[in-house]
């Protein structure tokens, strides 16, 4: 983030490339509790799963994003390294886990005492093999999956790829790809006020209370949208 004057400025990678350039009045808080990005992979006619990126900045440790959870397993990476398999308490889901620089990457897999079936040991050791990253020199991260794992297109089911921006006043969802400009859900104490920008490139929703809602539409700009180049 970068601030000049009354005005602060964030250029945002999707996990496929994807950028976009934002501004707002500077002292705005939208999210001070952190960024959430995600994307979803998956085996065709195997398995899919959702993947979720924090900065170790926000989130240091395993214990910060679960609280109390076991490590149940390890797999190798192909690179000298591993990914590790956790399972918080008291909980039906299971995380593996990777490391990519001043990235936490979690995949999540079903427990024991989840109605789905979890992924086989088979389907953990290549999720752990051919989903790979890289850092930019920004501090960004690109995700890469290679074959027979896949990436999810944009605006893919089961949900598109987002970048979540969490505060105090509720959360601020970006979601990149081709839409038509104006709202889609009004501004009138919905759980969501939905929007498509005047780019046609992204869709913004916001939960929180009508005024924060109100305040995002008003203050955040949506300065340029780049689709990443595949």
């Amino acid at each position: 983030m970068r601030v000049q004057g009354d005005k602060a400025s964030l250029d945002l990678d999707f996990l496929d490339g994807t950028s976009v350039a934002l501004q707002w009045p500077a002292g705005f808080d939208f999210f001070s509790d952190g960024l959430e990005l995600s994307s979803w992979a998956r085996i065709p006619s195997i398995t899919a799963r959702e993947i979720i990126a924090y900065r170790i900045d926000l989130a240091t440790s395993v214990s910060e994003l679960f609280g109390m959870a076991t490590l149940i397993g390890s797999y190798p990476n192909g690179e000298g390294g591993s990914v590790e398999l956790w399972r918080p308490e008291r909980s039906e889901i299971d995380y593996l886990v990777y490391t990519f620089g001043p990235w936490i990457v979690l995949v999540y897999d079903y427990g024991p005492d989840a109605i789905e079936e979890p992924m086989s040991e088979e389907s953990r050791e290549l999720w752990a093999t051919h989903l790979q990253a890289e850092v930019e020199t920004d501090g960004s991260l690109v995700l890469r999956a290679d074959a027979p794992l896949q990436l999810a297109s944009p605006a893919a089911y089961p949900s598109p790829m987002s970048a979540a921006f969490h505060s105090r006043h509720g959360v601020v969802d970006l979601i990149p790809g081709p839409c038509t400009p104006g709202f889609i859900s009004s501004i009138d104490g919905d759980d969501w006020a939905t929007w498509c920008d005047v780019s046609a490139g992204l869709v913004i929703r916001v939960q929180g209370s009508p005024e924060f809602q109100e305040e995002v539409s008003d203050r955040l700009t949506v300065v340029s949208v780049s689709p990443a180049e595949h």
